[in-house]
């Protein structure tokens, strides 16, 4: 006869998870707002200028308020016991994967990719101008054309 040890099993919390769904879902609502809404400060824009337009820049611009600092705290409420479950290397190392390689393979694929569209513009103005900065300074030094940054 054989018999199984039982793991006590992790208590989740709840409200957590939903709080964690929900601010899920408005990262994708923030970033389809920004794609349609009156502010170009996305790779792709088709800016409206109705008051569906101007709905979504004030969806993006009260939203932009609190989401990313939200999923920060929640971060910092569980980082404490995640280092003391793994040790602060293993966390290290951890965090390092998970949040470098994917960084990393934006700014060597994803990021040239994306900046395709423009590459004609800067080989014929023979700078890169438009390549580099925030979005606003980005906006600013391009004037109307369409920038990848």
């Amino acid at each position: 006869m054989t018999t199984t040890a039982v793991r006590p099993t992790a208590t989740r919390l709840g409200y957590v998870d939903n709080l964690r769904v929900l601010l899920t879902v408005l990262v994708l609502a923030h970033h389809s707002a920004l794609t349609y809404g009156a502010l170009p400060l996305w790779y792709w824009t088709e800016p409206s200028t109705s008051p569906s337009g101007v709905a979504l820049m004030v969806l993006v611009i009260v939203n932009q308020l609190y989401f990313m600092g939200f999923f920060f705290l929640l971060s910092g409420l569980f980082a404490p016991g995640s280092v003391d479950r793994k040790g602060p290397g293993a966390f290290a190392r951890d965090r390092l994967l998970r949040l470098g390689v994917p960084l990393v393979a934006f700014w060597l694929v994803a990021r040239p990719l994306l900046s395709l569209q423009s590459w004609p513009d800067h080989r014929a103005e023979g700078s890169r101008s438009c390549s580099s900065g925030s979005p606003s300074v980005t906006s600013a030094r391009c004037g109307s054309r369409r920038c990848s940054w």
